[in-house]
């Protein structure tokens, strides 16, 4: 089970977007993280990066399903899914068995995976300048990761098993849903890379 201070680091996010707050507006006010001069400043830009990625991403994920889908509910989609990178234990990412570098570690290859799944996003919303901004901003995250981790070793994410093929012959609807998916199951990924660079930043 996750520590407190682990699970309770998210709260304020996940509050700013149940109750439909000006997320983005917020972080930039906020992009001194929680005013704590000690923390260098490669370290408050992740958190401040993967705050912002977690709203635009799931602005995107809600601009794209009620655009395609006006009369229904998010929730009848939920079980449509497809195998997606996601962080586990062994990444070192929770209170058990945590590892700083691990963790930023397993964050930046997985991060990596995603990005063929962004492209999808990209060529099934042509001309979306908030998809350009996720896509910069994930690739901005992943090198910022590996700066601060020089000539770390990426985690084996081989566990998860062999990634979907996206479904490039499939039908119109087939391919908006999986863009659902996707942005669906990236959003929670960057919670949690919200969560773990957060708890990162605290610990003494």
């Amino acid at each position: 089970m996750q520590s407190l201070p682990f699970t309770f680091a998210l709260l304020p996010l996940a509050v700013l977007i149940a109750h439909g707050a000006p997320c983005v507006s917020h972080l930039e006010d906020a992009s001194d993280t929680s005013g704590d001069g000690s923390l260098d400043p490669t370290s408050r830009n992740l958190e401040h990066l993967s705050a912002v990625l977690v709203c635009l991403i799931g602005s995107l994920r809600d601009e794209h399903f009620a655009k395609n889908w006006p009369q229904e509910s998010m929730s009848s989609y939920k079980d449509h899914k497809i195998t997606m990178p996601y962080l586990n234990v062994e990444d070192g990412c929770f209170s058990l068995k945590f590892n700083k570098k691990r963790c930023l570690s397993g964050i930046a290859s997985k991060l990596q995976l995603y990005r063929p799944y962004l492209d999808f996003v990209k060529i099934e919303n042509p001309g979306s300048s908030k998809v350009d901004d996720v896509i910069s901003r994930t690739d901005t995250l992943t090198r910022s990761i590996k700066d601060k981790l020089p000539k770390v070793e990426e985690s084996d994410s081989s566990s998860q098993g062999a990634l979907p093929t996206l479904p490039s012959d499939k039908t119109e609807w087939e391919r908006k849903i999986t863009v659902h998916v996707i942005l669906r199951e990236l959003g929670v990924f960057m919670a949690e890379t919200y969560r773990a660079v957060r708890f990162i930043n605290r610990r003494p």
